[in-house]
């Protein structure tokens, strides 16, 4: 998990009736998107400037632009890999490329190699880490590289909306969360300790309400 984020995220967005999972909560639980219902739904991988390589979810709210959550693209180092497979890797090898130099992330010729789109992250520039209670700004984008044809966009829904909820009603509001997480299950044999999966490497998931 990267220090202080969720590795996976319910991308952020609020659209036909979808709403995102707070922040806090990592993709966990329902169904697989086996229909590709969800196509405009993608996974994002990326080096941080921690040394590691992390995913998160993100949606695609224009032909050039993904929203997703400011710790996924805080950090960033290099491009963003996005890829909208609903399913990644059944078995290995895993679909995405290692970086040359992990320290300057990856280049838009080693993920468009790959099969996977190049973006560039941008975060929201009063995010606060959490530190903020009242308002924490996890608010990310990733703006592609070439605008992508054949996916459709999620529009976003005007400013206020959630505002029109009265708060008290909020804890007992159902939303539809989308985002990638990875199989969890216990072993045929040995401990039987619910453990993540190596592969399917990555599912979309969509947890019903």
């Amino acid at each position: 998990m990267r220090p202080r984020a969720l590795t996976l995220l319910v991308a952020l967005f609020i659209a036909l009736g979808l709403v995102a999972a707070p922040a806090a909560n990592a993709s966990t639980g329902g169904t697989v998107d086996t229909k590709n219902q969800y196509s405009n739904v993608g996974l994002i991988l990326f080096y941080a400037d921690d040394g590691g390589r992390y995913r998160c979810s993100a949606t695609l709210v224009s032909p050039t632009v993904l929203l997703t959550a400011a710790h996924c693209t805080l950090g960033t180092v290099g491009k963003t890999l996005v890829n909208f497979d609903p399913i990644i890797a059944e078995q290995a090898p895993a679909p995405f490329p290692v970086a040359a130099d992990p320290s300057k992330g990856y280049t838009s010729a080693e993920i468009t190699k790959s099969g996977s789109y190049a973006g560039t992250a941008y975060t929201h520039p009063e995010y606060s880490d959490f530190t903020d209670l009242d308002n924490w700004n996890d608010v990310g984008v990733i703006v592609l590289d070439k605008a992508i044809k054949g996916v459709k966009t999620s529009p976003i829904a005007g400013l206020g909306t959630l505002d029109e909820i009265v708060y008290s009603d909020l804890s007992k509001t159902l939303f539809r969360a989308v985002g990638y997480g990875t199989e969890v299950r216990k072993a045929e044999e040995g401990p039987q300790k619910p453990t993540p999966m190596t592969y399917p490497l990555a599912r979309r998931y969509v947890d019903m309400p």
